[in-house]
């Protein structure tokens, strides 16, 4: 066997054998994985069970002797199968297709690669990321943008008010704490509070700095934040010594799927140059749309993507979509070498493959037309009062169509209401 080395650096001779080795030890572990999710996929509920079959006692201490792997995976299924639910389910867990499945595995095989090389780790880490950054912004339509993977929701917008501040108060700024300490965010009255209080406490700010914006009262825009209203707290904010820092508009995130004037509230964040965040399902139109809109990415400074939800699969990260910022503004806390090179995007860069842009647009579609659906159908029943907006319609175009080609993105997220 040669080990002279060929033009990859390799010697010639362990080419053909470091490569099969790689590919049998991740089809190893993807054949493992999916032993193990289809034994718990098939775990039924136990609700009548629970006398006959209760849960094992847990000794105080770590026994010395060691359990089979089967006899711990039976008692992680008792676990899984004791509910305490009135109505008992055939299965506990949802059913997996095969790109659910595979965003599941991913978790098991990122842990695996964390035992590679650092700087081997980071050339994919990279690879990964500027991939399933490029092919969701143009996916929705946020050109040119950065993007970040977390657990959920309330992560995303930790990070962007974090962003926030670094766009707002660079290190070079003078008294730097001592104004963050008066920096004001903004959110409409409709909205859920708790992400947004976790944020204060977890980056030092009182939480009386966040104001809570009255919304319309007018039949046509009601449950929506008031543009006028915000711009009026803004003004007395300044005039207080106050620094707005921080607007969160609900695109159909809130109980009753309200849609907040973008456009407008644009605005009054610039006259005041405070960052925009945008979330909610309404969102996940941009990727079902075909038109011909101009980038959404003029309107926000971030947006949260909440694809886990979006496509109906577990293992699939939360993603914050933001405007790019110079990396001499951001601190290193922002820019932690560490955290960068987590695999973190790997199961949303596995399914997006498998899948493909017109499965995962279908996918989308789907679900907004089903809400459509259900609201007509409730709509039709005397005596049930349905508190959403209904989605708009327009004469001689299919719901499809006003999703495919609208005319603007108003009319595109009043078109996909997500709730019902």
């Amino acid at each position: 066997m040669s080990d002279v080395p060929g033009e990859s650096g390799i010697p010639q001779g362990l080419g053909g054998v470091l490569e099969p080795q790689v590919r049998s030890s991740l089809a190893e572990l993807e054949n493992q994985a999916s032993q193990v999710l289809n034994r718990l996929e098939y775990v039924k509920g136990a609700v009548e069970q629970q006398q006959q079959n209760p849960i094992p006692i847990t000794p105080g201490f770590l026994q010395p002797d060691k359990k089979p792997t089967a006899e711990v995976l039976s008692t992680l299924e008792t676990l899984i199968s004791q509910l305490d639910v009135d109505e008992e389910p055939e299965f506990v867990l949802p059913p997996l297709d095969d790109a659910a499945q595979l965003a599941v595995i991913t978790h098991s095989i990122a842990s695996y690669l964390t035992s590679l090389d650092r700087q081997h780790l980071s050339r994919i880490v990279s690879k990964i990321v500027s991939d399933t950054n490029r092919w969701l912004s143009h996916m929705f339509r946020f050109m040119d943008c950065s993007t970040s993977y977390y657990r959920d929701s309330a992560e995303c917008i930790l990070y962007s008010v974090r962003l926030a501040i670094a766009n707002r108060f660079p290190e070079s700024v003078d008294n730097r704490l001592s104004q963050l300490q008066n920096a004001t965010l903004y959110i409409s009255e409709n909205s859920s509070l708790f992400a947004l209080q976790n944020t204060c406490r977890f980056i030092g700010l009182p939480v009386t700095n966040i104001r809570t914006v009255p919304c319309n009262v007018i039949t046509v825009a009601r449950g929506t934040m008031d543009a006028s209203e915000l711009q009026k707290m803004i003004a007395t904010d300044v005039e207080a010594g106050k620094v707005p820092l921080f607007v969160m508009a609900d695109l159909g995130s809130s109980v009753c799927g309200e849609v907040d004037n973008l456009a407008v509230i644009r605005n009054v964040c610039n006259l005041s140059n405070v960052w925009l965040h945008c979330q909610g399902h309404c969102l996940a139109a941009l990727a079902v749309t075909k038109g011909t809109l101009t980038g959404i990415k003029a309107i926000p400074d971030s947006m949260t993507l909440n694809l886990g939800n979006w496509l109906g699969m577990s293992g699939v990260p939360c993603v914050l979509m933001y405007k790019q910022i110079p990396t001499s503004m951001l601190t290193l806390f922002d820019v932690d070498p560490i955290l960068s090179n987590r695999l973190t995007a790997l199961s949303l860069w596995t399914i997006m493959q498998t899948m493909g842009v017109d499965a995962i647009s279908e996918r989308i579609f789907m679900a907004f037309d089903s809400c459509r659906q259900m609201h007509e159908m409730l709509s039709k029943i005397e005596g049930v009062k349905i508190w959403s907006k209904a989605p708009r319609q327009e004469a001689g175009k299919s719901f499809r169509a006003l999703l495919n080609s609208p005319i603007n993105y108003c009319i595109l997220f009043e078109s996909a209401i997500p709730v019902v």
